[in-house]
């Protein structure tokens, strides 16, 4: 598959935010309607019928569902771990909902996190996530190198805690990949979207409220 990756107007960026926004949203309200019980192997294939209800005709990689332990790839995992399993949705579950889907030749990458119910580390963990939107964004735009950016936000992982798993993810995946284009974007490099939910997830567990999907 050959993937344009530089040089796009604002006519097809608008168009990228408007189905970035559509597959989040497909991903939020699924999230939503899980009532606890559910295994991941249910879960994937509903989400595929609903991406292709929406008019999203392949995937660059099928919509990944992990649930409690397996959420932060655990031992040696490899690529095949990514499939859904019977893994059963419990109280307390941290939770990755990830899909690519593609339209009309547009491609988006939505993950999303939330956890099932009331977990303090994981809302500790999601609220230390926040300030890597600005540094990142901030970083490209004062030239530094894209591997010095990468290794800069592993040592603070390091220091805030946490574990990363980016390497067991195929070609040992950080983030989304960036690329500096020529000539150069007036207003330097930015995010898509000011609000996707992970955003609107940090407002809330900033200020006390519950971040669950579609709060």
């Amino acid at each position: 598959m050959f993937v344009r990756s530089e040089i796009f107007s604002k006519r097809e960026l608008s168009r990228f935010r408007e189905l970035q926004t559509l597959s989040f949203s497909i991903i939020e309200n699924c999230a939503a309607e899980l009532h606890g019980g559910e295994t991941e192997k249910e879960v994937a294939p509903d989400l595929v019928l609903r991406f292709r209800e929406a008019g999203f005709s392949s995937f660059f990689h099928l919509p990944v569902v992990l649930f409690g332990e397996r959420a932060a790839l655990p031992g040696a995992w490899k690529t095949g771990n990514f499939y859904p399993k019977k893994k059963t949705l419990l109280k307390g579950d941290s939770v990755i909902m990830d899909a690519s889907p593609i339209c009309d030749g547009y491609l988006v990458d939505t993950p999303y996190s939330f956890c099932f119910g009331e977990n303090l580390e994981h809302r500790d963990m999601m609220g230390g996530l926040a300030e890597f939107r600005a540094s990142i964004c901030g970083a490209v735009n004062e030239g530094r190198a894209f591997k010095k950016i990468a290794c800069d936000v592993e040592q603070r992982f390091a220091v805030l805690g946490f574990e990363p798993a980016h390497g067991k993810h195929p070609g040992g995946v950080l983030g989304h990949r960036a690329i500096r284009m020529t000539p150069p974007p007036k207003d330097g490099a930015r995010w898509l979207d000011e609000e996707p939910p992970h955003v609107r997830q940090w407002a809330n567990i900033a200020a006390g409220r519950d971040y669950g999907p579609l709060q």
